[in-house]
């Protein structure tokens, strides 16, 4: 039995919180919130009495509770449709000899139906858009992709891929037809780049390069990355940044980057170094004519600290730790009066600043801006020195340039770090220090008074005592330039070492010719100025990818009269080849085959080419079927020109449709007006020509003058279209939509290759409580990631659960249905495509939704288990189904974990399993456990998962089964 849904939860105490929390904002001088404040005895009778509705409100019948809800909006939703694709195969004689062949229309909403055996029910569906099919072969399919090891095109013929049900890919992983150029560089300096600093790249050009016209930007119009882990992410550049060099480096260009990335890391390229190191890289987006010249003698790095500086990670008086936050005295405020021998010491403690060797310092000093504050001033030839440790407790002198004056006045020191500058503690504290010593002299001497033995009086000298007093202390650097060894130049589809000569110029980038990568498809006949569909099939990736940054452009071309040329009519649902769907392509005039050498023989084919021109994937499509004459069908049932009646012009009519069950809208005509359907009447005028519906019950309802027009006396009013449809006993397997309604020349069959899947049936009262707090909570708006969250849930009982990500400005969110884990990640793209509109019209202007589906991850898990009880008595194979069962439980990202799934994207490690382990059996336990990943070779003590990956727990091994001794 399910458990009681309230349709608000909220108890006495949860409502007089929120009304005396409310006091301070509609009321501030109300203070007095206790409970002997008679206005307090009055909230909280008001709560106990909207307690007390609140109870009533859940336990009123269902009927009020649909009318309840209906009052401020929430109503059932609707049953979803299932859906698929199915392929239509003609009779082999038709147009068998010619090579021009026709095509023929399968129009929209043409019925097909699966064939019921006995009592079973026959289950309609619909073509979702006009289809034209031929007698069309597909003889061949052809990659081409460039070898970067071999330095050549590999071409590969995958149709016998494609019959033996295998997948291929088309494209290597970072494939692209029109050339990338981008430049990696590495360095351990780039650590730089998550502090708070500015961090500029210097190329140093020879004076041949003066022969070009380079503009001052040039750098700055590349776009520059760094490799956080999982992705390449955006540098931000400092565009009004200038900076001096010596003579030498006249000839130079630079870029200034800002500091603060706190996910730039060191991570393995396996492309480049099996060791972990910090990577850049630039992409250049234009490409000038002199680049295939462009040299320099080496590429450096130049990190100083922002205008602002930084702050001192420590100060010290002698051993006393100062407060930054306040005023300080470097030398004690009263420096040489009590002890005149006591050494006054001040120490000065930046890592950041004093760690490398020939970094330039500038200290700015700014005295007390406290009003009763006197300047300092020297006294008796004061004299201060400046130190740095050497290390063994031995400092030596350092010269710097003072223009404070001894500390008298706002100003800076500045000084070079030393080459032997030593990592010492000074008063528990580790890290690079200097100091400033008080040697000779004073700031003064206080109030004292002294017998004058020749006037006989006591002369009273008046205090000269000003020590110095700081309000501020902010430190400057700028350290030394440092070459990069380490540069990889990626052109023309390989990787290039570039390694730097003294004084010798280094060019960067070659100038060959350009690599295709194409897939080729080999017709046997053609079709001259009509409509050929292609369906592709893929795979949904296991890859890790940046998700945020999917882009694969492809260019469709035809070859005709030895030339390729570009198809400009082409509908791609695919996305460049990531997503399943329908590349359709308006195709020319065309006379003839053409002949191409392509693999090893010369054939005439009608041949189109789909050619890569730019991608950022960092993955191949992983195609598994190549279809033609295939298109997507709903499980609905539409119905036309159904005539409701007429009107009797009163408030309020209402008609019931022929049919119940609707799967969206209907579309309503009065006399000659077309009526809108709205949720909710109150939200409109007495003049808007609007209505309202219950799908379930399949009953139209018009307003009444005040809210929504009142159709006119004698009006007929029409349903121009409706569809309906069998919700969850629509979800049937492959092979089962195989007949098709109307007969149609020349087709021999049709069926569904893959099961249709999706269709959910419409709210229970129970679906509706469920989800009715949600609703009141998002007001129909996506505001935050939660409000994303809600709304998925609530537009479809399709989708059970989604995750919203929010990075960079974007907002991704990753639905799951009930079955995803057994459809392998798979969502129909009908309802993906209805969800991003649903959540489009609800998401602030700015923000433009991207929907991903999941990927499933399939883990094999290797165990060695221990048991307690002596002579335990269990088959291995026993115990690994009964462990494998549990995990599939305690995996399921929907009902799994803690009771509300799994969560997309946690790592996966032994803790896990020590549940599972325990519900398995109470005499178990662990003693090691290892993870392999989509049927790598590889163990690992942990599985990480990407941020859109679920868990599909394939196999359990128990290695070893022995009893603890």
């Amino acid at each position: 039995m399910l458990e009681e849904i309230k349709l608000d939860d909220r108890s006495y105490q949860e409502i007089r919180d929120d009304a005396v929390d409310s006091i301070v904002k509609h009321c501030p001088e109300w203070t007095n919130h206790n409970i002997s404040d008679p206005g307090i005895t009055i909230v909280e009778l008001l709560s106990s009495m909207s307690e007390d509705v609140i109870n009533r409100l859940n336990r009123v019948p269902d009927k009020n509770y649909f009318a309840f809800l209906d009052l401020i909006g929430i109503k059932q939703r609707l049953a979803r449709p299932s859906a698929t694709e199915v392929t239509f195969s003609m009779s082999q004689g038709h147009q068998a000899s010619l090579d021009k062949k026709d095509t023929i229309l399968i129009k929209k909403g043409s019925v097909l139906s699966t064939d019921p055996k006995g009592d079973e029910e026959t289950i309609l569906f619909e073509t979702i858009r006009d289809l034209y099919i031929s007698n069309l072969e597909l003889l061949n399919v052809y990659s081409k992709t460039f070898n970067t090891y071999r330095q050549r095109d590999d071409i590969v013929d995958n149709m016998q891929s494609l019959k033996n049900d295998e997948t291929f890919k088309p494209f290597s992983s970072h494939g692209a037809s029109d050339n990338i150029i981008q430049i990696y560089l590495s360095s351990h300096s780039f650590e730089a780049f998550s502090n708070s600093a500015k961090i500029s790249l210097v190329f140093r050009l020879p004076t041949t390069m003066r022969a070009f016209d380079i503009k001052d930007n040039f750098l700055q119009n590349i776009k520059w990355e760094f490799y956080g882990g999982s992705s390449w992410q955006p540098l931000n550049i400092v565009n009004d940044y200038f900076f001096t060099l010596d003579d030498k480096d006249a000839d130079i260009l630079s870029v200034t980057f800002k500091g603060e990335n706190s996910e730039f890391t060191p991570w393995i390229l396996e492309q480049f170094s099996k060791n972990e190191a910090y990577y850049l890289r630039g992409t250049i987006q234009e490409a000038p004519e002199w680049l295939k010249s462009f040299s320099v003698y080496e590429i450096s790095i130049l990190t100083s600290s922002y205008d602002n500086g930084v702050l001192p990670n420590n100060c010290f008086h002698n051993d006393e730790n100062l407060n930054l936050n306040n005023d300080i005295y470097p030398f004690s405020s009263r420096p040489k009066i009590d002890d005149k021998m006591k050494e006054e010491m001040f120490y000065i403690n930046s890592n950041e600043a004093f760690e490398v060797a020939g970094t330039s310092i500038s200290i700015y000093l700014k005295q007390s801006l406290n009003p009763e504050y006197i300047l300092p001033k020297e006294h008796d030839n004061l004299r201060l020195v400046w130190e740095y440790p050497i290390g063994e407790g031995k400092w030596n002198f350092l010269k710097v340039s003072d223009e404070t004056q001894l500390f008298t006045k706002d100003g800076r020191v500045t000084f070079d770090i030393p080459k032997d500058i030593a990592f010492v503690e000074i008063s528990g504290e580790d890290g690079y220090w200097v100091r400033c010593r008080l040697a000779d002299g004073n700031y003064g001497a206080e109030e004292h008074s002294a017998y004058d033995e020749s006037s006989g009086t006591v002369v009273t000298t008046p205090s000269t005592l000003r020590p110095p007093a700081l309000s501020e202390i902010t430190i400057r650097y700028t350290k030394p330039r440092e070459d990069i060894k380490e540069c990889r130049v990626l052109n023309n589809f390989k990787y290039d070492y570039k390694e730097f000569m003294d004084d010798v110029p280094t060019i960067l980038f070659d100038a060959e010719g350009e690599r295709e990568e194409a897939m080729f498809f080999a017709f046997n006949s053609y079709l001259s100025e009509d409509y050929l569909s292609i369906y592709f099939d893929i795979e949904t990736g296991n890859e890790n990818e940046n998700i945020f940054a999917r882009q694969r452009v492809i260019e469709w071309q035809l070859l005709q009269d030895d030339q390729w040329i570009k198809l400009d009519n082409v509908l791609d649902e695919t996305d460049g080849m990531t997503v399943s769907g329908s590349v359709t392509i308006n195709l020319p005039s065309i006379e003839k085959l053409e002949k191409n050498i392509l693999y090893i023989e010369e054939y005439e084919r009608m041949w189109i080419k789909a050619k890569v021109k730019f991608n950022s994937l960092q993955h191949a499509p992983n195609i598994k079927k190549i279809l033609l004459n295939t298109v997507s069908v709903v499980q609905e049932e539409s119905y036309q020109d159904e005539l409701l009646g007429r009107s009797d012009g009163l408030p309020d009519l209402k008609f019931a449709l022929n049919y119940k069950n609707l799967s969206k809208p209907p579309i309503v005509t009065v006399g000659d007006d077309e009526f809108i359907a709205v949720d909710r009447f109150i939200d409109h005028g007495k003049d808007d020509k609007v209505f309202r519906f219950n799908g379930i019950t399949g009953v139209i309802e018009f307003g009444d003058d005040e809210y929504g027009v009142v159709p006119l006396l004698g009006d007929s009013i029409y349903i121009k279209e409706y569809s309906i449809t069998n919700g969850k006993n629509g979800n049937v397997n492959s092979g089962e939509i195989t007949v098709l309604r109307e007969s149609i020349n020349y087709i021999d069959s049709v069926i569904n290759h893959k099961p249709s899947i999706n269709g959910e049936d419409a709210d229970t009262l129970n679906d509706l409580k469920r989800h009715a707090p949600s609703v009141l909570k998002t007001m129909d708006r996506a505001i935050s990631i939660e409000d994303y969250e809600l709304l998925c849930e609530n537009f479809s009982p399709a989708i059970k659960k989604a995750k919203c990500i929010s990075t960079n400005g974007e907002v991704v969110i990753i639905p799951l249905t009930e079955s995803i884990i057994k459809d392998m990640g798979f969502i129909n793209k009908k309802l993906l495509d209805d969800l991003k509109k649903y959540l489009k019209d609800r998401s602030i202007l700015t923000i433009e939704p991207i929907l991903l589906t999941p990927t499933v991850v399939t883990v094999a898990v290797h165990m060695k288990l221990l048991y307690t009880v002596e002579n335990y008595n269990i088959s291995k194979l026993e115990l690994q189904n009964r462990i494998l069962d549990n995990a599939q439980l305690y995996f399921d990202p929907l009902t799994g974990y803690k009771g509300d799934g799994f969560p997309i994207g946690k790592l996966i490690n032994k803790g896990d399993f020590y549940s599972i382990i325990q519900n398995t059996d109470n005499n178990i336990f662990i003693g090691e456990v290892k993870f392999s990943l989509n049927g790598s070779r590889n163990f690992d003590s942990r599985a990480i998962l990407a941020s859109d990956q679920l868990v599909k727990i394939d196999t359990i091994i128990v290695e070893e089964f022995s009893y603890d001794l």
